[in-house]
């Protein structure tokens, strides 16, 4: 499980870095990973 969830934080470390060059708010940001995370992961 611990190995699920590292993988899981550097993909939304990824992506939270990849959204802020776009220019997204953070709590947008949060609000995405979230979904993501449901949707890939569910």
């Amino acid at each position: 499980m611990k190995e699920i969830s590292v993988e899981l934080e550097d993909d939304i470390a990824e992506a939270i870095e990849n959204l802020q060059e776009v220019g997204l708010e953070k709590d947008e940001i949060l609000k995405l990973a979230v979904l993501t995370l449901l949707i890939g992961h569910g």
